[in-house]
C-alpha cells in the first residue's frame, strides 16, 4: 500500500508514473476553493507490482491550488470515467492529463501532492497497453 508525497517535478515523475492508466470517476473528483484542496479517488493499475495484474483504489490530493482550468472535459457528465494518462508538475501549476485529449490544470503556489492507497487490491484482466497510440 502506498502513501507518497510530492513536491517537485522529479517527485511528481514518480507519482505520474503510479498513477498512469489510473480511472478516475468525474463524480469522484472535488476542488475546495476554500481549502485550497483538489481531491480525486483513483481506481489505480499496481504498476508497482505489474505481474500482479491488479488495481486498488488509491486517494490523490493537491494542496495549494487556487483554480483550476480545464479543457475539452465535459463536467456536465458526472458518470463519466476519466483514463489519466500524465502528471505534470511545475512550481505554479499541475497538468492531468487524460485520454481523449482532456486537461484538467491545478493551478497555484508550493503545491503539494499526494497519492494514498486504501481498501484492498482486486485482480484484473490485463496490464493497461498503449501499443499503436500517438505517432
Amino acid at each position: 500500500m502506498l502513501r507518497l508525497k510530492a513536491t517537485s517535478a522529479e517527485d511528481c515523475a514518480v507519482l505520474g508514473a503510479l498513477l498512469q492508466d489510473a480511472l478516475i470517476p468525474l463524480s469522484d473528483i472535488a476542488f475546495d476553493p476554500a481549502e485550497k484542496r483538489f481531491m480525486a479517488v483513483a481506481n489505480r493499475f499496481r504498476w508497482e507490482d505489474a505481474a500482479a495484474k491488479e488495481r486498488i483504489h488509491s486517494g490523490f490530493e493537491v494542496n495549494g491550488v487556487t483554480s483550476l482550468r480545464r479543457r475539452d472535459l465535459d463536467v456536465s457528465d458526472r458518470g463519466q470515467f476519466l483514463n489519466l494518462l500524465t502528471v505534470a508538475h511545475t512550481p505554479e501549476a499541475v497538468t492531468l492529463t487524460f485520454s481523449g485529449g482532456a486537461v484538467l490544470q491545478l493551478l497555484g503556489q508550493d503545491l503539494e501532492l499526494r497519492l494514498t492507497d486504501f481498501g484492498t487490491p482486486w485482480p484484473c484482466e490485463s496490464v493497461p497497453n498503449h501499443e499503436g497510440e500517438g505517432a
